[in-house]
Parts: C-alpha cells; structure tokens; sequence
C-alpha cells in the first residue's frame, strides 16, 4: 500500500504552467495643464479702455513673449506625459516583441525531429580472435507539442542482428515525456535513463576517449541503465543542477560475483511495488569545471523472499583547460542482506554476490590541435580499477578473478565535430594469479547527428 500511494501522489501532481512574470506598471497622475491666464480685455469693467486704447510696442512685445511661454510650457508637458507613457509602454512592448521572437522560431523549428548516433568497431584480442561488430544503430526522435511539453524517444539495435540465437538486442531505451513547469521545475514520465555517473546519460561515440565505454562504468555503474518511472529536474542556483526520480528497482535474481549488472528490468514488465529514488546533483559554476553526485536506494528483493537493499553511490570531476582533459570517478555499492540473498539463489561459497563493491577511473587527454582548426586530435590515458568481491557476507569466499584494472591508451580524430575515428590498446590485468586477463587492440569509427 505504501509503494501504490508514492506512485498515486508522484502521478497526481497538480499541473500549473506559468508564465513569464510582467512588470508592474506604475499609476501616474498627470497634472492638469495651467489655465491660460486672462486678457485685461476679457474683464467687463474695462472693455471700453481696451476698445480705445490701442497697445504700444512694447506691450505687444510682452503679451507675445507671454504667450509663447505658455505655448512652450504646455508642449513640455505633453512631451513629457508622452515620454512617461512610453517608457509604462516599454515593459509590455517587450513582451510582445518576446513573444514574436518565440512564435517565429516555433515556425521555423519542425515540431517533429529525428536525429541519432551509431558506432563500428573492430577488436582484436591477444592470443585470441579479432571480430567487426556495428555495435550500435541509435534512433532519436523527438516531439514538441508546445513550448512546454516535449516528447523524447531513443530506440537502438545492437551488434546489427537480433535473433533466437544472436546476440543482438533492440531497445527502447528512452521514451519520455517533459513537461516545463518553470526553470527550476521540470516532471518527466516515462521510461528515462538512469542519473548516476558520465556516460550513462551521455554515451555518444564522439563524447568520449576510447573504442569501447569505461569499464567502470559498465560494470559498478551498470551503463547504459534506463528504468521506467517519474521525476524532477530544473535549476536550483547560477550553475547548479539537479535530478529526483522514481523508478523501477533492480531485480536481486540478476546479481552475481560480477555485480548487479543483471539485475537490470530494462523497462521490461518492472515491477512497481517497491520503486527505487534517484538523485542527483551537478555543479558548472567554475569555469572549465564540472562536478557531479548521485545517490541510488531500493529494494532488488520484490522476486524472492528476502529484502535486498541496494545503496549506489557515485562522485566524479571533468575539468578542461587549454589543451588538457581530465576526468576522475568514483562509485561504490553495497547489497544488504546478501548472504540470505546467495543461499535463497543457490550460489557457491566462492561464487556469491558480494555485500560491498566498487572501483575508480581516472583518465588525461591532450588535444593536439589548436581550437580554431576545423579538425580535432587528442591523445588520452586512462586507468580504471574495479573490484565486484570487495566485501564478502560471512560464510562466503572472496573471488579475487573479479578484482580487475586497465590501462587504456589511445588516440581520437575528428575531421568532423559529429564524426571521429578511435584508436587505442588496452592493457588488462587480474587480481588472481591463475587468470590471464587479455589486451586488447581497437579501432572504432562513430558518429550522430
């Protein structure tokens, strides 16, 4: 009853879209004009003087001058009336000249978009095989039914097959929609990626150094994840960004000595009577600085008889300055109740979930070229170390075969800032002796648009 009652009151949120806020228009009383003051000739006790004494130079001279000072006084007063309409004008005239910009790019803006991105690999392992595989076939498509509802899709094949046999997979990874509230409040509903981390929610083959995605984040950060569910997003400060969502939770029955990669619903039938909470946080206040946080809750354990809490953290950093990248990350997870959790699955004392994981990855690029040139080259290191058996329950073995690191070295060119062409080594080891990890030699060509 709890879990329905999140769903019913994160679902009924009542809607109110506002507005631009208009400036309030000061009331201004304008000062009556001064009367006009009478002629000697107006006054009926001397109308017979005036009708026989005629004026001298020197009087018409004044009655002039007086009456051209009138006739300036009262064109100041009218010009100056004027001038204070115009500027109680100047606030709504700049609404609809806002408002004008905004319906002509409506106009020129399609309603309706289609982008998306793809990558081709090919590897080559040490002492094994070498394979071509178009590992990715990404669709977007995108929909905005006003300026303030937006729809947004992602559906992508991979490894160009799908079949009873292969290895393929089609994915409906995104399909969302927004609804703009106010800079500070966005809801999102639907089936959206996961917050946590770099690449998860930004894993374009031109955003990132190397042929295949950070071990780190494929692994402790199980990348790409997308749940479905319903949240919040917006701007709390100058350069500072966050995310609330609520979401399906993991499955318990997909963990293994690996991690909880399997554990993954894929927005497939997942279960909602136990929906997890997402948060993160950015920062991009300081120049060439960027500075994430997330935080990941819920319970795997609605397929068995065991409650199985999930805690996900994550921190990471990108800086960029001049020429130099550099890139660090940190995550870190802990399974509650895992040894219930292995006996109920059946797992070996040396093959069990883990009750605490993680690892780390840093990473330093050099561009090669300088910024104005129309082509990109960058050079990168990384080193990354994962361990998925940091912390075993009691009664289980630890399996040192899962404590893994890399080095990955390798260069990126783009003749284009959509395309680019990888080259890198990567140099694998094994926290257990008896396993020969193995190198690997990659090529990879991505794009999107």
């Amino acid at each position: 009853m709890r879990s329905a009652f999140l769903w019913v009151a994160a679902l009924s949120c009542p809607l109110q879209l506002s507005g631009d806020s208009l400036l309030a228009q000061e009331r201004v009383r304008a000062r009556p004009p001064a009367p006009v003051p009478e002629l000697i000739t107006d006054r009926p006790d001397r109308t017979a003087s005036a009708a026989l004494i005629a004026p001298g130079p020197l009087a018409a001279q004044q009655v002039g001058a007086e009456g051209a000072g009138h006739d300036r006084d009262r064109r100041a007063e009218v010009d100056s009336l004027a001038a204070l309409k115009a500027r109680l004008r100047a606030p709504e005239a700049q609404l609809e000249a806002a408002e004008r910009t905004q319906a002509e790019r409506r106009e020129r803006t399609p309603p309706t978009t289609l982008s998306g991105y793809m990558d081709f690999h090919y590897n080559n392992f040490r002492g094994g095989s070498s394979r071509l595989d178009f590992h990715r076939f990404v669709l977007l498509v995108g929909h905005e039914f006003q300026e303030r509802i937006r729809f947004y899709s992602e559906l992508e094949v991979e490894h160009a097959f799908v079949g009873a046999e292969a290895g393929g997979e089609l994915e409906l990874e995104q399909a969302f929609v927004d609804f703009h509230l106010d800079p500070r409040l966005v809801l999102r509903v639907g089936i959206f990626l996961v917050p946590i981390g770099i690449l998860n929610e930004r894993h374009e083959p031109p955003a990132f150094f190397g042929v295949e995605r950070h071990q780190l984040e494929t692994v402790i950060v199980p990348t790409t994840w997308f749940e479905p569910g319903v949240g919040a997003f917006g701007r709390l400060a100058p350069g500072l960004d966050y995310k609330l969502y609520l979401l399906g939770s993991l499955d318990a029955r997909g963990f293994g000595p690996g991690g909880i990669r399997g554990g993954r619903s894929k927005a497939f039938k997942t279960n909602a009577d136990q929906p997890a909470v997402v948060a993160r946080l950015t920062y991009g206040g300081l120049r060439g600085l960027d500075l994430g946080a997330s935080v990941y809750r819920g319970d795997a354990g609605h397929a068995v008889e065991t409650s199985v809490p999930v805690t996900l953290l994550e921190a990471d950093a990108q800086w960029r300055g001049g020429p130099v990248e550099l890139r660090g990350i940190w995550a870190h997870t802990r399974v509650g109740n895992a040894r219930e959790l292995n006996r109920e699955l059946g797992r070996d004392a040396d093959a069990g979930v883990a009750r605490q994981m993680g690892g780390f990855g840093l990473q330093a690029a050099v561009h090669l070229l300088p910024s104005t040139h129309p082509m990109g080259l960058a050079a990168f290191a990384r080193y990354e170390e994962v361990d998925t058996q940091r912390r075993v329950p009691e009664g289980f073995q630890r399996a040192p075969r899962f404590d893994r690191d890399w080095w990955t070295v390798g260069l990126s060119f783009w003749p284009d800032p959509d395309v680019v062409f990888k080259a890198d080594y990567q140099f694998a080891g094994n926290g257990d002796p008896a396993v020969e990890a193995t190198d690997s030699f990659n090529l990879g060509l991505g794009w999107w648009f």
